[in-house]
């Protein structure tokens, strides 16, 4: 089986994922009371529940980008008891309740920031090595000299993301300057697929790959992951 070094893993190159779905369990406050939300999305559509104390009501809407738009009725009866618009990022959604009080007429709108709930970590897998999981940096700078004075550098930024949900990725980042001049560039995707270990070998399966291959060997020599393979020695630093 032939091995994959890290740093060459280049076959499939994907772009980057879209913001994360609304899918998900949702935690606030509204009037100092804990509310929460449950919600269940596909092809613009969402359904779950809006849980206030021990009473459950039914949610229904819809969403456009960010945006959600729906009503909060009565599980039994079916009767809309508030509408919600709702603005998610960054895993919360900026939400506003507007019901009419059944006395007055009145309508009350109230407001609440929802945080996204962590949903529990998987099981440890045996074939998967927690301490593998996290980001990992590694940086190589290289110089340029002129009669003996540095004039110019080139770094090269990799980052390695591994995740306990089995999922890997690596990016690359190139920042070069010298005394009067400057370049960035945003990272960009060099592989992702899954991962797994064995006996201190990392094994990658590529997107639409059949099969995982070896791609480094690593050890532990702290704060470092150290890799190696055909390219040669690296030392990555958790971020």
């Amino acid at each position: 089986m032939r091995v994959l070094p890290i740093v060459c893993l280049l076959i499939s190159i994907v772009p980057p994922l879209p913001a994360a779905e609304l899918d998900g369990r949702y935690r606030g406050s509204l009037d100092e009371r804990e509310v929460e939300l449950i919600l269940r999305g596909g092809d613009g559509r969402v359904e779950g529940e809006y849980i206030e104390g021990r009473r459950h009501f039914r949610i229904s809407g819809s969403l456009d980008g960010p945006a959600l738009q729906a009503q909060i009725s009565d599980p039994e009866s079916g009767r809309v008891l508030a509408n919600i618009n709702a603005n998610y990022a960054n895993d919360m959604l900026a939400a506003s309740l507007a019901a009419r009080d059944p006395r007055s007429g009145e309508t009350l709108v109230r407001e609440a920031l929802l945080q996204r709930v962590a949903p529990p970590p998987p099981p440890p897998d045996p074939h998967r090595d927690p301490q593998l999981v996290g980001t990992w940096v590694y940086e190589q700078m290289n110089e340029s000299e002129n009669d003996g004075l540095r004039y110019a550098s080139l770094s090269e930024v990799l980052t390695l993301r591994i995740r306990a949900d089995g999922s890997i990725e690596q990016w690359r980042r190139s920042v070069a300057g010298g005394s009067e001049w400057s370049y960035d560039r945003p990272g960009e995707l060099q592989y992702s697929g899954r991962w797994r270990s064995d006996d201190g070998l990392l094994l990658v399966q590529l997107k639409d790959a059949p099969e995982f291959q070896p791609a480094a060997r690593y050890r532990f020599d702290t704060p470092y992951l150290v890799t190696e393979s055909n390219t040669g020695q690296m030392q990555w630093q958790r971020r």
